[in-house]
């Protein structure tokens, strides 16, 4: 079976320029064998140079064509957290993993390209219909915190990372990359990581082999 690249991406749903990395890391994976996994990650102050890059990924963004909003949206704590219902659904880690970055999906497009708040729950529980959710449940999970335990653990993860800014890609352990990748350099990146893993599972079965007598 060919190898399977892992690939984390944290983005913050309330910037247009993670939203421009996720679609173009979405792109950059087409057809490739890939398991992308979604996390959590909120934004700090919007200093000058943070507003000049959401300005700059707007740009690039209406440059494909694309009508975006630019609502200001507050607290997207829930909306992360809805993340993390869409990922319950999965029967796998790897379906779970599929689910979530659909869902990050649809709330980016919600914000950004609708100018829905995403930061108000009727509007979450309307995008969780949306997908197949049961709405009622939804809505009952945001209330009690049901998914906030798996966005503080994201957020902890991306303190120990030391990421800045979203979006944040880290390639199978491999490479850690910040801010927006254009496809082809993704699609790059992909590969130089899929050969070092084959690399690594290849040395890995040499060395069981030479030890162990393992045939595999």
């Amino acid at each position: 079976m060919s190898t399977r690249l892992a690939i984390h991406v944290w983005t913050d749903l309330s910037s247009p320029t993670s939203f421009l990395g996720l679609q173009n890391l979405l792109d950059g994976t087409r057809g490739k064998n890939v398991a992308i996994e979604h996390h959590a990650f909120f934004g700090g102050e919007a200093d000058g140079s943070w507003r000049d890059t959401e300005r700059q990924s707007l740009g690039a963004l209406q440059e494909a064509a694309l009508v975006v909003s630019e609502m200001e949206h507050g607290d997207t704590r829930a909306a992360q957290e809805l993340i993390y219902a869409a990922k319950e659904r999965g029967a796998t880690p790897e379906e779970s993993a599929a689910l979530g970055v659909e869902m990050a999906m649809r709330i980016h497009e919600a914000a950004h390209l609708h100018g829905r708040n995403i930061a108000d729950i009727d509007i979450l529980v309307e995008l969780a219909e949306e997908s197949g959710l049961d709405g009622a449940a939804v809505q009952a999970g945001l209330s009690s915190g049901q998914w906030s335990a798996f966005v503080d653990s994201d957020v902890k993860d991306a303190g120990r990372l030391e990421l800045a800014r979203a979006p944040f890609l880290f390639l199978s352990g491999i490479y850690l990359v910040e801010g927006v990748q254009s496809p082809e350099v993704i699609a790059k990146l992909v590969s130089s990581a899929l050969g070092e893993v084959n690399e690594r599972e290849q040395a890995a079965a040499g060395e069981a082999r030479d030890l162990f007598g393992w045939q595999g």
